[in-house]
């Protein structure tokens, strides 16, 4: 299992955040009771939602130990479930479903909307927010590095591990069957960075951390070399020395008809 670095992913906070920013605020509910915060990573969203909905009990779910730990210090009066996305199982329905940046690590869409609509009480309200940028030229450096001589003996597993998100027209049509309202969008964020150097951190505290997890030191710091030098010839520096980090997004929000 990779291993999660908190720090790592709270290094670009203010834009990790953005989206989730935008996401809650497309959800067309008011007093939701209960929310399920699927993929609560540091516990940011956490709080997020904590600070939107003031009376409702709120239940983060990660994978991550290290990142429970974190959000349990971040945001102290949620409750936290350390278990996979994919096996999470609601003791009752909930108001709110929000899963920002989780949902392209798990498999099988179509049967998680699914079980989603089957978990939302009458009204309640299904929000989901996913990294698209496997074609972005970040994501095409790890499968090129990783793919390499050097590295595809030991990076195979990582490099099948996550796959394209199927297209909006397919996400509409599940979510269609048991949603009504169905909004779905895509923004692509221009994050100017200083330096080549700080897409390789941002990159380094999400999509590279299944892979760094399995090398040793002197892997990673030449896995990173290797990287590195892939972002430099892929993204050209501005004007003013800053390079521009494009990273698009799909968005959904749907109602559950109970």
């Amino acid at each position: 299992m990779a291993h999660w670095d908190p720090a790592q992913y709270l290094q670009f906070k203010k834009d990790r955040l953005r989206p989730a920013e935008e996401l809650l605020g497309r959800i067309g509910i008011e007093n939701p009771q209960l929310i399920v915060d699927l993929g609560c990573g540091p516990g940011t969203t956490t709080r997020l939602l904590g600070e939107k909905f003031g009376a409702a009990t709120l239940v983060g779910v990660d994978n991550s130990g290290e990142m429970i730990a974190k959000a349990q210090v971040e945001y102290p009066r949620g409750e936290y479930l350390h278990c996979a996305v994919e096996e999470w199982k609601p003791d009752k329905r909930v108001d709110l479903i929000f899963a920002n940046a989780v949902l392209h690590w798990v498999p099988n869409h179509q049967e998680l909307i699914v079980k989603f609509a089957k978990a939302l009480n009458a009204g309640g309200a299904l929000a989901i927010q996913m990294p698209d940028n496997l074609d972005e030229p970040s994501h095409r450096a790890i499968a090129q590095v990783a793919g390499s001589r050097r590295w595809k003996g030991l990076l195979a597993e990582q490099l099948s591990a996550r796959t394209q998100l199927s297209t909006a027209g397919e996400y509409y049509d599940w979510l269609a069957r048991d949603f009504e309202a169905v909004d779905i969008w895509r923004t692509t964020y221009c994050h100017v960075m200083p330096g080549h150097e700080h897409i390789v951190e941002w990159v380094k505290g999400a999509a590279l951390t299944p892979f760094l997890s399995v090398l040793n030191d002197r892997e990673q710091e030449q896995f990173l070399s290797d990287y590195l030098e892939k972002i430099r010839a892929a993204y050209r520096v501005q004007g003013d020395g800053s390079v521009i980090y494009n990273f698009p997004r799909l968005f959904m929000t749907a109602i559950g008809r109970g």
